[in-house]
């Protein structure tokens, strides 16, 4: 009864219909198909108080932490000025995007904290993490479900004591997915989709260049899937049958 009391409604939503305040959200696809562009897209529609992909998943407007590990200060830099350009943004959005560029500094989860710690006073929306693979400690194998667990909570605390929510991006495993779950999709313990509290997975679709978005959530209604068209730099809408995954029987 006193939960009830405190708590009477959700919390307030970061993307409507995927992520609320506080909550992890993966996303998940092959190696270099482009899921850092579409955290960019994430990035500028949280700034911009826009909508991500689809009108319905409206994102709460509000500043972005990009914590990147994998690229160079130089190709971050190139890449987030051709999006916003491709968005047609004024350069002003830049003072709500804060990046953090690791590569090379071997951080993993347990430093991160310290890293993030001159950008909290910001307040942030959404954090961003790309990627996953390389916050990993030494010896930390992403099979181990118990370590992963470990991981994602770390993940949480974070996002608990600054309010912001956390999209992770992840690999998905070698092969075709179209004969997986959405839950299956991605390498390594499955702990990784049952500790997140949304799921999302971009697979490939049968014709070139397009993909399927599809999610489960832990606090909405599980979205209908649907098709996105990667024409560099911008992600689109498609008209193509979601169904129709690459290797699906």
């Amino acid at each position: 009864d006193a939960l009830a009391q405190r708590h009477q409604s959700y919390r307030p939503h970061v993307i409507r219909g995927l992520l609320r305040e506080g909550e992890t959200m993966n996303l998940i696809a092959s190696p270099k198909v482009g899921k850092s562009w579409l955290c960019y897209w994430l990035a500028l529609a949280v700034i911009n108080g826009g909508s991500w992909l689809q009108s319905e998943w409206h994102c709460r407007q509000g500043q972005v932490v990009l914590v990147d590990n994998e690229l160079h200060p130089e190709t971050l830099a190139v890449r987030l000025e051709t999006v916003r350009l491709a968005a047609q943004l004024p350069e002003s959005v830049r003072r709500n995007l804060h990046i953090c560029t690791l590569r090379g500094r071997n951080v993993t989860i347990d430093d991160l904290p310290q890293y993030l710690a001159p950008v909290r006073h910001f307040k942030p929306k959404l954090i961003i993490l790309d990627s996953l693979y390389r916050f990993l400690p030494p010896g930390v194998s992403e099979n181990d479900n118990a370590a992963i667990t470990q991981i994602y909570n770390k993940i949480d605390k974070m996002a608990r004591e600054g309010c912001a929510a956390f999209a992770v991006v992840h690999h998905a495993s070698k092969g075709d997915q179209g004969n997986k779950s959405v839950t299956d999709v991605g390498s390594g313990a499955g702990a990784q989709s049952r500790a997140c509290d949304t799921h999302l997975a971009i697979r490939d679709h049968e014709e070139d260049d397009h993909f399927v978005i599809e999610a489960v959530c832990r606090t909405w209604k599980k979205p209908e899937p649907f098709t996105v068209e990667w024409d560099w730099p911008c992600w689109n809408i498609s008209t193509r049958n979601p169904k129709s995954l690459k290797g699906r029987k």
